[in-house]
C-alpha cells in the first residue's frame, strides 16, 4: 500500500524521472520513519516470544501462560514465528536501515562534514 505512489509515478503514461525520484525518496523516508517509530515495540514483542517461565513442570510463555515455550519444541509453529520475527525486526530492520544509509552515502557525507568542521575549527583559532 505504501508503494502505490511509486508504482503510479513509474507507470504513468508520460514518465518523468525527476518526479519518480522525488516520489521514491518520499516513499523511503516514510518507510524509514514508521520503522523507526515502531521498531522498539516490534523488537521487544519479537524477543518476548523467548521469555519463558516454569509453572509446575511445564515451561510456558511469560506473557501468555496458555502457550508452551517455543524453546521446548523447536519444530512448532510458535518457534518458527518467533525466530522469523526476531530475524525480521531486531536484526532485519537495523540492517536494512544501515544498507539504505550506505546506498545514499550518509556515512561518507557525515565524515566529510566532520572533517570540514575540524578544519574550520583549526582555521578559526
Amino acid at each position: 500500500m505504501l508503494a502505490t505512489p511509486s508504482v503510479i509515478a513509474y507507470a504513468s503514461p508520460t514518465p518523468n524521472p525527476e518526479r519518480f525520484k522525488k516520489v521514491l525518496d518520499s516513499f523511503w523516508w516514510t518507510v524509514m520513519f514508521w520503522w523507526f517509530l515502531s521498531f522498539p515495540t516490534l523488537a521487544s514483542a519479537a524477543v518476548e516470544n523467548f521469555n519463558c517461565i516454569v509453572i509446575g513442570d511445564s515451561h510456558v510463555l511469560a506473557y501468555d501462560v496458555s502457550i508452551q515455550c517455543p524453546l521446548e519444541n523447536k519444530f512448532s509453529e510458535v518457534f518458527a514465528w518467533a525466530v522469523l520475527s526476531v530475524v525480521l525486526y531486531p536484526l532485519g530492520v537495523p540492517v536494512f536501515i544501515y544498507s539504505v544509509m550506505v546506498y545514499y552515502k550518509v556515512p561518507v557525507i557525515a565524515n566529510r562534514r566532520l572533517e570540514n568542521a575540524i578544519l574550520m575549527g583549526m582555521l578559526q583559532k
